[in-house]
């Protein structure tokens, strides 16, 4: 479908290969405090996902948030309360299945 993801990727992840809107991704995310950000993903049904976030993106330092979330098609929404200080935050959603 032309969609940059790989069509075992989108297996994965429960979209369709074959149909280029379909896909994965981050929504949104919005501070909601000094120490709060809220992500928003499409997601689809039957879907586990994880919630993992770093400070730094050239070192592999991703550390699992939450896991076994359970999907709430069409958006999921997940709450990190715990994003404390003045670094600069990076997530990364994941499928579990």
């Amino acid at each position: 479908d032309h969609d940059g993801v790989s069509d075992l990727a989108e297996f994965g992840s429960g979209t369709d290969p074959f149909d280029s809107s379909s896909l994965m991704e981050l929504l949104q995310v919005s501070q909601a405090g000094s120490s709060t950000f809220i992500l928003r993903w499409a997601s689809t049904t039957n879907q586990i996902y994880s919630v993992a976030r770093a400070t730094n993106l050239t070192q592999n330092s991703f550390a699992f948030l939450s896991t076994n979330i359970s999907a709430t098609p069409p958006q999921n929404v997940y709450t990190d309360s715990t994003a404390v200080g003045s670094a600069v935050f990076f997530y990364r959603i994941g499928a579990d299945q």
